[in-house]
């Protein structure tokens, strides 16, 4: 693939292609071309014949070029594709591509698809706080040593952990031979959600349909097939010990330089042999005003101290939903909106963090409800006491509670 020199998301084309000879014109280049229009991946055909085509020289440039020059990169780039199409087969690409035209256009269309896929999700860098916290995630992932390493994401719901997974994956997902996003653990992973979830790793790396017939045959599979490949996988949501045993049981399952993220609510599950973990802040006060400044479009646009009233300690989640409720109102109106809302808590805000809450078991919440009305503020030995007294195992509960 070749990147032209024009700036992120100032492109006309996102691929131009370049050819000789007539013989090419109408078969191969137009089965190409459409390919790729099929996939709504704007192209551009040159029809007159070049000999030194610039992409430079383009109006609007393009993102991805296919010319002479630009052609044994190209085929580099599909080269692993194509083996891993072919069924690993040892014979070069290019012969391939020349036996079976339409398995090398696929190749060809769904390596440039990947490759915009990332070019044009770096485009919009504009996450509050995310540069910082992006240098702190990758020094725990230590790209510099070798060997396998897990990191571990853990914080409060709503405070940005997907959002820092999914970031980290877009930025260095092309520095590994395989990658994959597995996102809504929690929810996904019934009954057979698990045998699902390990097919969904196995098909995207191996980048062929796999079926499971049980979770113990996925551990040995994902084991057995990717133990000598460097991969990226990111788990997102989990709550469970069962599913981090299903998907990524041990640093021994999978290739050296191989970087396992998770994001998680609960610590104890990263509690685990060398799992780093990265501990998920709230906003800063500047970076809170910034966020919602971003997302709520106030008359009144000078700072003042009860703009921090509305940082709720730095919940990006909290901030994204009130932005926009008190879009276009002036200072009165959205300091009462905001004691409206202290006194009715949004619904969108509460749902998220009420997730936590319904995964303690009963003790646990008559433990959490009774420190929450009657225990905050009051000394931790003292209030163990009475805690204990009331047979709510405050030793065990409060660690739990805290982990979560």
């Amino acid at each position: 693939m070749a990147s032209s020199s024009s700036s992120a998301g100032s492109w006309k084309y996102d691929v131009f292609i370049s050819f000789r000879g007539e013989d090419t014109r109408k078969n191969y280049v137009d089965h190409l071309y459409k390919a790729l229009s099929d996939k709504l991946i704007s192209t551009y055909k040159d029809d007159e014949s070049l000999v030194d085509s610039n992409l430079r020289g383009m109006p609007g440039g393009s993102c991805c070029a296919s010319n002479k020059q630009s052609q044994k990169t190209l085929w580099t780039a599909t080269r692993e594709a194509c083996r891993v199409e072919v069924n690993r087969a040892r014979r070069p690409c290019g012969q391939q591509l020349e036996r079976h035209e339409a398995a090398g256009i696929k190749v060809i269309v769904d390596t440039i698809l990947e490759k915009l896929i990332f070019i044009k999700s770096d485009i919009d860098d504009d996450l509050v706080g995310m540069g910082t916290r992006l240098q702190s995630l990758k020094s725990l992932l230590d790209f510099e040593s070798g060997g396998v390493h897990m990191v571990g994401i853990w914080g409060v719901g709503g405070i940005g952990k997907t959002t820092l997974a999914y970031s980290a994956y877009q930025k260095i997902s092309r520095q590994f031979d395989g990658h994959c996003y597995i996102d809504q653990i929690r929810e996904e992973s019934g009954p057979h959600g698990l045998k699902k979830l390990q097919e969904k790793i196995l098909s995207t790396l191996l980048k062929k349909d796999v079926n499971v017939q049980s979770v113990e045959e996925g551990k040995n599979m994902i084991r057995g097939r990717l133990s000598s490949n460097k991969v990226l996988i990111v788990l997102d949501d989990i709550d469970k010990d069962e599913q981090i045993e299903a998907l990524a049981g041990s640093h021994e399952w999978f290739g050296s330089g191989s970087r396992i993220i998770i994001t998680t609510r609960d610590e104890h599950l990263l509690k685990r042999d060398n799992v780093r973990i990265y501990h998920a802040r709230l906003l800063s006060d500047s970076e809170a005003i910034q966020l919602f400044n971003k997302h709520a479009v106030l008359k009144d646009k000078s700072p003042t101290e009860d703009y921090y009233t509305l940082s709720w300690h730095g919940l990006p989640l909290a901030l994204k939903v009130l932005g926009p409720s008190l879009r276009g109102k002036d200072k009165k109106e959205w300091l009462s909106a905001l004691e409206k809302m202290e006194n009715n808590p949004n619904r969108t805000i509460m749902d998220k963090l009420k997730i936590s809450y319904d995964g303690l078991d009963r003790v646990e919440r008559e433990l959490f409800l009774d420190i929450a009305c009657f225990h905050r503020g009051n000394r931790v030995d003292r209030a163990k006491d009475m805690l204990d007294a009331c047979k709510f195992y405050p030793d065990d509960g409060i660690r739990v509670l805290s982990d979560k």
